[in-house]
């Protein structure tokens, strides 16, 4: 019988590098959509400036602005890490926090009365705010503890919005907001086993290559 202290690598390594590998992945994905979070709240500022308070929309463009540039910065001092840093879980705690942050600023909007003023107001919230999640989709699948609540965050106000108003249209509207939470919330499950697969079986060869030419020395 093998001796399980031979193994390459052991199962805390492992998960250390793939969490290190999902944090790197999160990074690099950021990037364009950090940049997009930006230019889409400077979009929203300008549109709805003339039909909503204004100290409303000042303090939601700062908050937005302000988490933007904190995950940025997050992101900057991360990849100057490298994979023998330690507390990955406090890293991936601390992005979770600021991506459902960043989703919760964009998913406030259907909640306050601007949504309400016009036809064109409700139809570019939702417009924008299906969008913005679709992006969360293509930028934090690498982590489903930051994906799905990113999304829920996102959709699910917009979801009570729709649905409390108690018009048919609205009610439609808030069933089929349902739907396209659900299919990004399993979609987002499938990019992510890949994902996960994918990095474990390249750390795991990586380590076994390793293993080998250490042991025909």
């Amino acid at each position: 019988m093998t001796d399980t202290n031979e193994n390459p690598v052991s199962e805390l390594d492992l998960r250390a590098r793939i969490q290190y590998e999902t944090l790197r992945a999160l990074a690099s994905n950021g990037k364009s959509s950090f940049f997009i979070s930006i230019v889409n709240a400077v979009i929203v500022f300008f549109t709805l400036r003339d039909v909503t308070e204004q100290i409303v929309l000042n303090l939601w463009l700062a908050a937005v602005v302000i988490l933007t540039l904190l995950r940025t910065t997050m992101v900057i001092v991360f990849n100057r890490l490298d994979s023998s840093s330690q507390h990955f879980d406090l890293w991936t705690a601390i992005y979770i926090v600021f991506a459902c942050g960043s989703a919760l600023c964009w998913g406030i909007l259907p909640l306050l009365d601007v949504f309400y003023f016009a036809g064109w107001t409700e139809t570019f919230i939702v417009f924008l705010i299906a969008g913005m999640s679709a992006g969360g989709l293509v930028s934090l699948y690498p982590s489903l503890l930051a994906a799905v609540p990113y999304q829920l965050c996102m959709l699910v106000p917009l979801i009570y919005a729709l649905g409390s108003s108690g018009a048919p249209a609205h009610t439609a509207m808030a069933i089929l907001a349902s739907l396209y939470l659900v299919l990004l919330v399993r979609s987002t499950y499938d990019l992510n086993q890949s994902a996960s697969a994918s990095i474990r079986l390249e750390m795991e060869n990586n380590e076994l290559f390793k293993f080998l030419l250490k042991a025909r020395k």
